[in-house]
């Protein structure tokens, strides 16, 4: 995991959607954040654009919400997110139970505990 901090800060005010998303793929991805599309930018279907992104690379998402256990991966990286302590849902990478990389500047993780987790694994198709 390299960490990447997102490019582009949620302003709504500005119409601005934040690329916090964007980065922790980025980062599990060990890939610039440039060579990433910016998911939640394309609106409600921001998730069919992630899984169609991710199978082109032989990967897929494997969410978990926090009510269930994650099943032997809790030392694993992952994107865990949740409301952001700037008032907008935020992404963080998470690993063994804590922030592992905040991308935004502030590094201020999020306001309370994961809403839902995300692993970014081989698919096996």
């Amino acid at each position: 995991m390299t960490p990447v901090d997102q490019a582009v800060l949620h302003d709504q005010e500005l119409g601005k959607v934040g690329d916090c998303f964007r980065a922790c793929v980025a980062s599990l991805l060990d890939l610039p954040i440039a060579d990433v599309p910016h998911f939640v930018a394309k609106g409600e279907n921001w998730s069919v654009a992630l899984v169609e992104w991710l199978a082109a690379r032989g990967l897929e998402p494997l969410c978990f919400d926090t009510r269930i256990a994650l099943f032997g991966r809790e030392h694993e990286p992952c994107i865990a997110s949740g409301d952001g302590p700037r008032g907008a849902k935020h992404s963080v990478v998470w690993c063994d139970g804590e922030v592992a990389h905040d991308p935004h500047p502030s590094r201020g993780g999020l306001a309370g505990e994961p809403e839902w987790f995300m692993y970014l694994v081989e698919s096996e198709n």
